[in-house]
């Protein structure tokens, strides 16, 4: 029996989990990716397993039904390892190592590719987010001083915890605990393998959401099942923290602990909630914390407040041997990035590095060689980024730590994805979301997704993407990630225009665009794009001239090199081929060719067509043979595409009509391979007047009505139809196309 790829995903996550039953909810999150697939989905997919394990109903001797909970997978397991086999087990490892904040990571790649990937970086703790009030009864669990032993019943349903910022009564100088000890908590959590949302996370969707009634549910596209919210108050010279914890369903849980040091109060209330849960807490004692350890969370609450100026005076006012300890070392490094000092965190991470030998810390080691790996990406140093982040993943393998491998895999994964390795982009993406689904990351989960779409749209699978970049929209529209919901929408928007659906790009953009956005260079930049799509060349030009004059060129090459683009191909689009020439020829070509090889063949195209327009056509000639041995170093479909469109029309400017309709017909033939409308457009654009020039009427016809269900959309579309209907002497129609050619390309010129 043939299997979809959700029932062998089922299968591998049973088998790879067979040391425990698995939460039907847990298997509909890790393999289907959301929790709004139906049971009766589930119960089929497992049905399908069985069939072909040789299982029934009564006879359960590989996937057995654990009632009220789910499956377990019971069959004796061998595994084999290969190279391949080992990374995807090290990617599942159960227990994330998490560090007081996330590691050092762009929110989205640096900006050296795409428009989608050229959001500027902002503090995670801007970003707002959501939390809900849930109206449930109440047990309380007794708390103690030592550490508890497990006497409730694990529940019935795997958690992925959200906790809350912390309610503080003390005098104000311990505000800092509001942060600091929801960080602690989350992190305690953890540590007792029960999945937790990032604190940045936490905190923006604390803020989103504070207005929410209680009693409703988290959006179930968050996959929150548990929500937290810790209390500390100061009584008679101690600490009392107190723990709520309350479920999606079913009865809410306590824990409270008291001691004359909050964090060591906090620690053992987390501890108790833990096993109130199922978990056992971490073999570390109840010992009471060093003041270092007192400075790691404050710091972590001084960046989830997006508090730099205090983070910094708070490592400054520290003790210099307490700045050599690796973990502080490391923060340090970050609040160093987090204010754009990047030379001062490189300093400290390679310092750190040397500190660091692999044998004994290497989950921290692997976290400092990712924010290393990160930095090199920045500066498109791709090769260097890649190898550092693969001796990272060499590092986690048999480390349980699966949010930190995620990061890792999730960081290679758009390393290759800007390389246009795409198989290997997906495989890194893939093994990062399965990680993801174990440390409870919702939005890394989304971000994964999203990447996922991207390589999507790349392979010329639109409908995929789309549905993909929908998925992470929406999870990020649910704990209100901005600039991720911002970062989606731009590669949405991207795919939009290659489909020739420019009215729906624009509203695609009208999603994220505001004038308080105007200096947010990767929102500019798409916007322009799409504006000039549909006709709105002035308001395009306006755009692209204020990112010229306002970045600044030494930290801004590539993307000033695509606005200096745009802004060549709007004065083509207006017949102004003297404008279009030079401003093409003042693109700097290696930032634009490194940073997208796509965008810089439509630059090419811009000026070879610039220069025919002037009669140069020596000077086109020669940048047609250029183009063509640039692409045939690289091969490429859609390149190769744009390179024998280029010679089809050369032939045509030099008077070889034969020579031209063949190149035309390979042309349309790679167009046609790629699937993508734009480019089926480009071609019958230039294709159709010359096969009516050479009195192919037929021919031409075939071509034309093969774009023709664009011509209600694109302007070049409508012109072709125009042209079609007049050869073929049908007056009113050609009237009509040619009309509609005019509405759609507002202030560009026809030709």
């Amino acid at each position: 029996m043939a299997l979809p790829v959700v029932a062998l995903d089922c299968l591998a996550y049973l088998i790879e989990h067979g040391d425990r039953p698995v939460g039907r909810d847990e298997l509909i999150s890790a393999v289907w990716g959301r929790t709004d697939v139906s049971e009766s989905t589930l119960a089929h997919t497992i049905v399908r397993l069985r069939q072909v394990l040789g299982d029934s109903g009564n006879d359960q001797h590989s996937i057995r039904t654990v009632p009220r909970l789910g499956f377990r997978w019971v069959a004796d397991t061998a595994i084999e390892e290969t190279e391949v086999v080992a990374a995807a087990v090290a990617a599942n490892e159960p227990i994330p190592d998490a560090a007081p904040m996330s590691d050092l990571a762009p929110t989205e790649a640096p900006s050296r590719k795409s428009r989608w990937q050229r959001l500027p970086l902002r503090p995670r703790w801007l970003w707002p987010m959501a939390a809900l009030l849930v109206a449930v009864s109440l047990i309380v669990v007794f708390a103690t001083r030592t550490p508890p032993t497990p006497t409730p019943a694990a529940p019935t349903e795997p958690y992925t915890a959200w906790v809350m910022p912390a309610e503080v009564d003390a005098p104000e100088d311990w505000a800092w605990l509001r942060l600091g000890l929801m960080d602690l908590v989350a992190n305690r959590l953890r540590l007792g393998a029960l999945p937790t949302v990032p604190s940045e996370t936490a905190l923006a969707l604390s803020t989103k959401w504070k207005q929410a009634a209680p009693g409703v549910p988290p959006d179930p596209r968050l996959g929150i099942s548990l929500r937290v919210q810790p209390r500390v108050e100061r009584i008679d010279g101690a600490w009392r923290v107190s723990l709520a914890a309350y479920p999606n369903e079913g009865r809410a849980l306590h824990a409270e602990a008291q001691a004359d040091d909050v964090l060591v109060a906090a620690r053992r209330a987390a501890d108790d909630l833990l096993v109130a849960l199922g978990h056992a807490p971490p073999m570390d004692g109840s010992r009471s914390p060093a003041d270092p350890e007192k400075l790691l969370q404050q710091v972590a609450a001084a960046r989830l407040a997006g508090r730099l100026p205090l983070a910094l005076e708070l490592l400054q006012r520290a003790p210099a041997q307490w700045l050599q300890q690796p973990e502080i070392a490391l923060v340090a490094a970050k609040v160093d990035c987090d204010r754009g000092e990047r030379k001062a965190c490189e300093q400290r991470l390679n310092v750190l590095l040397k500190q660091l030998p692999a044998d004994k810390n290497p989950v921290l080691r692997a976290r400092v060689l990712t924010s290393v790996a990160w930095l090199h990406a920045n500066r498109a140093e791709y090769d260097q980024a890649e190898r550092v982040l693969t001796e990272a993943l060499a590092l986690l393998r048999g480390q349980n730590a699966p949010g930190v491998l995620g990061n890792v895999y999730s960081q290679r994964g758009w390393v290759r994805l800007t390389l246009s390795r795409l198989d290997e982009a997906v495989a890194d993406l893939s093994l990062a979301r399965l990680a993801f689904v174990r440390s409870g990351d919702i939005r890394e989960i989304a971000r994964t997704d999203q990447r996922l779409g991207v390589v999507a749209g790349r392979r010329g699978q639109p409908g995929a993407a789309l549905a993909l970049l929908q998925r992470a929209a929406d999870r990020f529209e649910a704990v209100g990630a901005e600039n991720d919901l911002a970062v989606t929408l731009i590669a949405t928007a991207e795919i939009q225009e290659n489909l020739l659906e420019f009215e729906q790009a624009l509203a695609t953009t009208d999603r994220f665009w505001s004038p308080q956005f105007a200096r947010d260079w990767g929102r500019s930049i798409c916007r322009a794009w799409v504006l000039a799509q549909n006709g709105r060349l002035q308001e395009a030009t306006a755009l692209a001239e204020s990112i010229l004059a306002e970045t600044d060129a030494s930290e801004e090459e590539a993307l000033r090199a695509e606005a200096q683009a745009l802004l060549a191909r709007i004065a083509l689009q207006r017949g102004q081929a003297e404008d279009a020439v030079r401003l093409a020829q003042q693109v700097a070509e290696p930032a634009l060719e490194e940073s997208d090889r796509r965008e810089y063949l439509g630059n090419q195209m811009v000026l070879i067509r610039g220069l025919r327009s002037l009669g140069r056509l020596d000077a086109a000639r020669r940048e047609v043979e250029r183009l063509r041995a640039w692409v045939d170093a690289a091969p490429d479909d859609w390149l190769r595409t744009g390179a024998l469109l280029m010679e089809a029309e050369q032939d045509l400017a030099e008077g070889r009509l034969e020579p031209a309709l063949r190149r035309h017909a390979e042309a349309m033939a790679s167009a046609e391979r790629l699937g993508v409308p734009e480019w089926l457009v480009a071609v019958a654009y230039s294709y159709v007047p010359a096969l009516i020039e050479a009195g192919r009427l037929d021919q031409a016809g075939v071509i034309g009505g093969r774009i023709g269900a664009w011509a209600d959309q694109d302007m070049r579309a409508a012109w072709v139809q125009a042209r079609l209907h007049q050869a073929l002497g049908d007056v009113e129609a050609g009237r009509a196309a040619e009309q509609r050619a005019k509405r759609l390309a507002g202030e560009r010129r026809l030709p």
